[in-house]
């Protein structure tokens, strides 16, 4: 596919909107395939990281909620 002397650089940029959050992913690359697989895996992390914050961020509150229910027992 790709030719010896081809000095070619692509480069991928996606962005992405959901539900008001902006997830952004960019790779320049010898290659048109390997930029955009890059870009895949980088939103895919960015998308995963955030998740896990919003999930922790509901347990902690979770968890305060359940301490100070805790508290109103006697």
């Amino acid at each position: 596919e790709e030719r010896k002397n081809n000095n070619a650089v692509y480069r991928a940029e996606v962005n992405v909107s959901v539900d008001g959050k902006l997830y952004r992913a960019e790779s320049t690359r010898r290659s048109m395939r390997n930029a955009i697989s890059d870009v895949k895996k980088g939103l895919g992390n960015e998308i995963r990281k955030d998740r896990g914050k919003n999930s922790s961020a509901f347990r902690r509150g979770g968890r305060k909620v359940k301490s100070l229910l805790r508290g109103f027992k006697r």
